[in-house]
């Protein structure tokens, strides 16, 4: 009995109480709720957070420099005690929505894999008192589980004309601390042997599938597999001669402009122009200066309003 005794303290003693707590401003009557499965060190973040002046909420660490520590109250709501186990009325049911924790620290959730339905007195047992010093009453429990990546929801029946409290209740499977990086490829032999092989490395940690990571991966190589004209804008002397003295006078915001150059190999690069700045200063030297966007790529062909285009598969455009 007492090895019992002692195996329950260390159970509650290894307990991490979870619960809901507020942080009152008692100044202006503000209050943040918040929930978590490590009542004690939430709040112990929140209080360092905002010590340090690093805290999420903009809001409340503002509140807390202007008013200082001593305007602030840390209240717990709600908590969950270990100290009771739960009691399954006689002919009744209870339902426990078990988050997985590494048994190494009960605060880190982690994820599992293979998990095993609960096997009565291996994973679970339960006693006719509180306390559990009275009879084994495990073979009047009913069990049904259903296991997830993370948690399991089990359901228990008392089948005993009396309630019983139920002692112990575990998930065994294979745990999961961390998450195995999935890599996908995307490549262009074309590419390869005209420009050489490049490499553009990129952790999508947010990406739900690996059917989303080659999509992405598909559409960086669709852009990136052929080297891009990165044109900014172009100055030129407009005193020069009358062709580029007419262009000067001529161009227009938002027209469209080709331009091709022997050193960089521009080609009839078509651009448009969203910014002039024309200097001129003595003796008579008129420089302009083009600011130049590259258009966007809409896939398709522009339809013409007034041609029977329209119904077709083109964009429109204005």
């Amino acid at each position: 009995m007492n090895d019992k005794r002692i195996l329950k303290n260390r159970y509650k003693q290894g307990f991490v109480p979870m619960g809901v707590f507020a942080i009152r401003n008692e100044f202006n009557q503000r209050v943040l709720l918040a929930e978590s499965s490590n009542l004690d060190g939430a709040m112990n973040r929140h209080r360092f957070e905002l010590t340090m002046r690093t805290h999420r909420n903009k809001a409340l660490q503002a509140d807390w420099l202007a008013h200082g520590a001593e305007a602030f109250s840390f209240e717990v709501l709600g908590r969950i005690e270990q100290g009771r186990p739960p009691m399954i009325d006689a002919g009744g049911t209870s339902v426990f929505d078990v988050r997985f924790r590494d048994p190494a620290n009960n605060a880190l959730h982690i994820a599992g894999l293979s998990m095993i339905t609960p096997v009565a007195t291996t994973d679970f047992t339960a006693t006719s008192d509180e306390a559990g010093e009275g009879s084994d009453e495990t073979a009047h429990l009913s069990l049904s589980a259903t296991l997830y990546g993370d948690h399991a929801e089990v359901t228990l029946a008392d089948t005993a004309a009396y309630p019983v409290y139920l002692q112990h209740l575990q998930i065994r499977g294979i745990a999961v601390r961390t998450r195995e990086p999935i890599t996908v490829i995307a490549q262009d032999a074309t590419s390869i042997a005209a420009y050489g092989k490049r490499k553009l490395t990129l952790d999508a940690a947010l990406l739900a599938s690996d059917v989303q990571a080659q999509a992405l991966a598909n559409y960086l190589l669709g852009y990136y597999k052929a080297p891009l004209h990165d044109v900014r804008g172009v100055s030129f002397f407009a005193n020069r001669d009358a062709t580029l003295m007419a262009a000067a006078r001529d161009l227009e915001l938002l027209q469209r402009v080709t331009l091709s150059e022997d050193q960089t190999g521009l080609d009839e690069e078509a651009l448009f122009i969203y910014a002039a700045r024309h200097e001129i200063t003595p003796p008579g030297i008129h420089r302009v200066t083009l600011n130049l966007e590259q258009p966007y790529s809409i896939g398709g062909t522009v339809a013409v309003v007034d041609d029977a285009h329209v119904d077709g598969p083109e964009v429109v455009a204005y």
